[in-house]
C-alpha cells in the first residue's frame, strides 16, 4: 500500500528520450462479504426485510455504498428467492454466503411457530384432563352401580 502514488519513466534511446507519467494503485483481495439481516413479519403475513452488505477495505480504498443496502417485502408463501452480495475491485471479486429469501424472516417465523406450539400444548394439556375425569368418572360410576349391590346367595 505504500507504493502507491505517482510516478515518472524515462524512456531514453540512442536517439530520442519520453517522460511518461504514471499513477500507481495498489488493491487486495477482498475478503467475503457478510450481510446483515433485519427483519420482521408484519401482521398480513408480509415479511419486510433489510440486507445490509459490507466488506472490511484496506486504507485509501473508496467505498461506495450505493447498492449496498437492499430494502424487500415479501409474501411468506413466496421465499424461494438467493440473495449474494458481491463485492469486487480491479484485482478481486467475492460472494457473500448466500442468503435465501425463507431465511430472512426465520427469526419471526419461529416466534410464530413458537405461539402455535404453545397454543397446540395448551389444548393436548386440556384433552388429557379431560380424559383423566372421564376415567375417574368412570370408575365411580363402577363402584356406585356393581360393586355397591349386595351379593345374591346362589340358589339351588
Amino acid at each position: 500500500m505504500e507504493d502507491t502514488g505517482s510516478y515518472s519513466a524515462l524512456i531514453a534511446t540512442e536517439t530520442s528520450a519520453k517522460l511518461s507519467s504514471y499513477t500507481l494503485r495498489i488493491f487486495k483481495r477482498l475478503p467475503r462479504p457478510q450481510i446483515r439481516v433485519d427483519s420482521t413479519i408484519s401482521e398480513n403475513g408480509i415479511c419486510n426485510a433489510i440486507l445490509r452488505c459490507s466488506t472490511s477495505v484496506g486504507p485509501g480504498a473508496a467505498v461506495s455504498h450505493v447498492g449496498s443496502v437492499l430494502n424487500g417485502s415479501w409474501s411468506l408463501r413466496d421465499l424461494d428467492w438467493i440473495y449474494i452480495c458481491t463485492a469486487l475491485n480491479p484485482v478481486s471479486y467475492s460472494n457473500s454466503t448466500p442468503i435465501l429469501a425463507a431465511q430472512l424472516c426465520a427469526g419471526s417465523s419461529k416466534a410464530t411457530e413458537a405461539t402455535c406450539h404453545s397454543v397446540k400444548w395448551i389444548f393436548l394439556r386440556k384433552g388429557l384432563l379431560l380424559l383423566v375425569f372421564l376415567g375417574v368418572l368412570g370408575i365411580w360410576l363402577i363402584q356406585v352401580q356393581v360393586l355397591s349391590k349386595p351379593l345374591r346367595p346362589n340358589s339351588g
